[in-house]
């Protein structure tokens, strides 16, 4: 709400309403997960990137138990709500399993086969009659009607998931599962409302962008979100840079030996975020001493 407001009073400074326009401001953030709270993705974020093996890809949109959501089930779902058969039939022909030319060539019925594909998707869509279904509901639809076929990966979570449903207390206490698997059963638990805004995240078509993810790149209005708690990073510290903290015995050492300093290094990625910005630029730093940091700027 607060970054909201700035823009509004940015729109009001510059007397340019293009401000109050998401698709026309770029947002700054120091880490993606800033990104993804605020773009409403944040429980789905949690669960992937944080392992490792996963981070990248997810983050590129490579990672196939997401990409699986982003480049199937979205689309599909999205075609069907907008009424656009056309779309959503062209999506299935060229996809599923159902529809495949070696399923189609061995059975001697392919209308009954439409027919079945078609009862796949109807299947699908009734999960939305009761509200907006989890990733988990969707996936165990998908599996049962073979409308799309499911990364392994995702099979095994989805399978672990419904192997802890079924348990008892009675039941010995099961094998725990590997990291991995926890973390994508921790993805199937979430609702799926948070795909759209990551597949628009990861396409780049979300006004939101990390600091050092626009080297090079300008726009014409630029908000630069600053705030080392949120960030939780340890490599750059605006706190200090703005005058909130006071350097620490290290960065006194390290400045008086040549070394570089998280000071030097955040002024760096205070100049690239700042010369992105072609007609007018908006700094939001969150500190906990606020006072401390407007007298240091002014």
């Amino acid at each position: 709400a607060l970054e909201r407001r700035t823009r509004n009073y940015m729109a009001v400074l510059t007397g340019d309403q293009d401000w109050t326009d998401d698709s026309k401001c770029k947002i700054l953030t120091l880490e993606h997960h800033m990104a993804a709270r605020r773009m409403g993705f944040l429980q789905m974020f949690e669960a992937v990137a944080s392992v490792d093996d996963y981070r990248t890809g997810f983050l590129d949109g490579s990672f196939a138990p997401t990409r699986f959501f982003t480049h199937y089930v979205l689309p599909l779902v999205t075609a069907q709500q907008k009424g656009d058969k056309f779309a959503a039939t062209k999506l299935v022909r060229e996809n599923s399993p159902l529809l495949s030319e070696e399923t189609l060539k061995g059975n001697d019925k392919p209308i009954a086969q439409l027919r079945t594909a078609q009862a796949a998707i109807d299947s699908l869509m009734a999960l939305w009659v009761n509200g907006e279904p989890t990733c988990a509901a969707i996936a165990a639809n998908i599996a049962e009607t073979n409308l799309f076929a499911i990364p392994d990966s995702l099979k095994a979570a989805l399978a672990a998931k419904q192997a802890s449903l079924a348990e008892t207390p009675d039941d010995e206490e099961a094998d725990p599962v590997s990291d991995e698997i926890a973390a994508l059963v921790a993805f199937l638990d979430c609702a799926f409302l948070e795909i759209a805004p990551y597949a628009a995240y990861v396409a780049h078509e979300a006004p939101f962008d990390t600091h050092q993810g626009v080297k090079g790149l300008e726009f014409e209005r630029v908000m630069v979100l600053m705030d080392d708690g949120e960030a939780r990073g340890f490599l750059f510290g605006y706190d200090k840079l703005l005058g909130a903290k006071a350097p620490t015995a290290a960065d006194i050492k390290n400045t008086r030996e040549g070394k570089e300093t998280s000071v030097d290094r955040t002024r760096r990625l205070f100049y690239v975020t700042c010369s992105r910005a072609r007609s007018s630029l908006a700094l939001v730093a969150y500190s906990p001493d606020p006072t401390a940091v407007r007298a240091h700027v002014i």
